[in-house]
């Protein structure tokens, strides 16, 4: 298989959406922006190269409620708020 077919098998295998965003504008406004988004079985990917996708993996990003989680252990302001966080896990 040459460096062509495995580049179009790649791109199959990713899927492509698009959201709308909202942007602060240099006026202090907010502007809408397109964002497209690639996502691999993976996870989303961050960079392409001669045809080969980059993808992140992150554990537990199908879970619900993950990501504000992992916020809020970044930000306790001590063990005690750390822990409550933990339970929460």
């Amino acid at each position: 298989m040459g460096h062509q077919e495995n580049s179009r098998e790649n791109r199959a295998r990713c899927r492509r959406k698009e959201e709308d965003i909202r942007v602060k504008q240099s006026d202090g406004t907010l502007g809408a922006q397109r964002l497209v988004i690639r996502l691999a079985v993976q996870g989303p990917v961050l960079a392409e190269n001669n045809g080969k996708a980059l993808p992140l993996r992150v554990a537990g990003l199908d879970q619900p409620h993950m990501l504000e989680e992992w916020w809020d252990l970044g930000h306790a302001n001590n063990l005690e708020e750390f822990e409550t966080v933990l339970c929460r896990l």
